[in-house]
């Protein structure tokens, strides 16, 4: 059996909301069961981004990714994203190898602020 990439899991399952007849509970109850005959459970964290994605995009909302060393409860930028820019969708990962800084993904541009972005640049430039 061929196993699907999350976004794959995420596009099939917003089709079947917008055709499907069966009530959310038993649709989500379908998919789960899906996921787990083909042994994709692990990918749900991947599939809920994916379908968070879809959602905005149909919303007209911008998605910022961010990922950050610190637990997103302890980010100010969360609180102030939220309270300033209701266009915009926010999704914070936690991510300790990051060591510190952040990596923010909005649309297709990744900006790696990280202190491990850092030190892998550096590792590059001294390997030339």
């Amino acid at each position: 059996m061929r196993r699907l990439a999350p976004l794959q899991y995420a596009t099939i399952l917003r089709q079947a909301q917008s055709e499907s007849t069966i009530s959310g509970g038993a649709l989500v109850d379908n998919f789960m069961t899906m996921l787990r005959r083909h042994r994709a459970l692990k990918l749900l964290p991947g599939i809920l981004n994916h379908l968070r994605l879809i959602e905005n995009e149909a919303a007209g909302r911008t998605s910022v990714e961010v990922w950050s060393a610190v637990p997103a409860a302890e980010l100010p930028i969360a609180t102030l994203v939220k309270s300033h820019y209701p266009s915009l969708s926010l999704i914070v990962h936690h991510d300790p190898a990051l060591m510190g800084g952040l990596k923010i993904l909005i649309g297709d541009e990744l900006i790696d602020g990280s202190i491990a972005g850092r030190l892998n640049q550096l590792r590059t430039h001294l390997l030339r």
